[in-house]
């Protein structure tokens, strides 16, 4: 059996505040990934470099503060895992669940992918002085919303960007959706989801991916032969920030096996809608590495298309360009009330 996991670059050291990620050609978000989360505090990352090919290891490899592993599986391999009857899942997934039972057990840790920028509530200036609260509270981990970002039109995506900073991103992509996305009952998994995002608005108002209502009741054998449009709808929420405890684990990409701490709830900007967006949906339907054989790329793709030749713009009734971090409280997409 090929290794999981193999160290090619540092070491990691333990009680450092860490953040894991794979990485697969990121050399657009990574200058400003980096710099936000060591803003935020981040001691130590860690990468599982997916054969990147444009300079990600290569820069990876320069940072003081990234251990850089590498992995016998690409992302999208299919691998028997899980206890008792073991069921196959994509690697990418695997990495996520196995990651942090091998290396960060007993301590604080983020998982974070390298399109997404997460922020602190107001008061808080560091990641560990957040830690520190949630600690009190006898919790062990903080739920988050994923937001789109984008900008007015599909035109600016053609234009590229030296983006070292968040903030130089948010002025090349600078609207997001301003409504509440999810609900998350105390006690629960996971939230309900009462908006999912800008790009799923976007595909139900171009008609991407839609599923005629009557498809739900097809047996799965008629729908292997007979393909049925997958539903467009996204995650929009994800469990980024936890202390990894003996039995605490990801169920999945985005949801652990115990309850958050749902007296907070932190904003993730999402930069999907970029310059990167074309050579990502290339990469992804290349190697159908992706939920569902890269199904959602394919409808960005799609989508993308569609908006050219119609000249639509990704601006929606409750868009609204981003000044400041404090605007996710006000339209219902972060709170603390730790």
């Amino acid at each position: 059996m090929m290794d999981l996991f193999e160290p090619v670059h540092g070491c990691i050291v333990p009680d450092k505040l860490t953040l894991f990620s794979p990485v697969r050609d990121k050399m657009f978000f990574l200058p400003a990934f980096l710099a936000h989360y060591r803003k935020l505090g981040v001691e130590q990352f860690c990468f599982i470099n997916d054969n990147s090919s444009d300079g990600s290891f290569e820069y990876m490899a320069r940072q003081d503060d990234c251990v850089v592993f590498r992995s016998g599986y690409s992302y999208g391999d299919q691998i028997r895992s899980g206890i008792g009857k073991k069921k196959l899942k994509r690697a990418g997934t695997v990495w996520k669940r196995e990651f942090p039972l091998r290396y960060l057990g007993g301590q604080w840790a983020l998982y974070l992918d390298l399109d997404e920028f997460l922020h602190l509530p107001p008061g808080f200036a560091t990641i560990s002085a957040l830690i520190e609260r949630i600690e009190a509270t006898d919790t062990h981990s903080a739920p988050a919303v994923m937001v789109d970002f984008y900008p007015e039109w599909p035109a600016d995506l053609a234009e590229d960007v030296d983006a070292k900073t968040f903030e130089d991103l948010v002025v090349k992509y600078p609207y997001f959706d301003a409504e509440p996305h999810i609900d998350w009952p105390a006690g629960e998994k996971r939230p309900t989801e009462i908006y999912q995002g800008a790009v799923t608005r976007l595909f139900q108002t171009h008609g991407i991916l839609a599923q005629h209502p009557a498809a739900r009741w097809l047996p799965g054998a008629l729908k292997k032969i007979f393909p049925v449009p997958r539903r467009s709808n996204s995650t929009v929420f994800k469990v980024p920030l936890v202390k990894w405890k003996d039995g605490v684990c990801y169920e999945g990409s985005h949801r652990l096996n115990v309850p958050p701490n749902t007296d907070i709830l932190l904003p993730i900007a999402h930069f999907k809608l970029t310059h990167d967006l074309v050579r990502k949906i290339d990469d992804a339907l290349a190697t159908r590495a992706y939920h569902a054989r890269s199904v959602r790329y394919l409808g960005l793709k799609q989508l993308l298309d569609t908006m050219t030749r119609s000249g639509g713009s990704f601006l929606g009734p409750h868009s609204r360009r981003y000044a400041g971090s404090e605007a996710f409280t006000e339209c219902g997409l972060a709170k603390c009330d730790l």
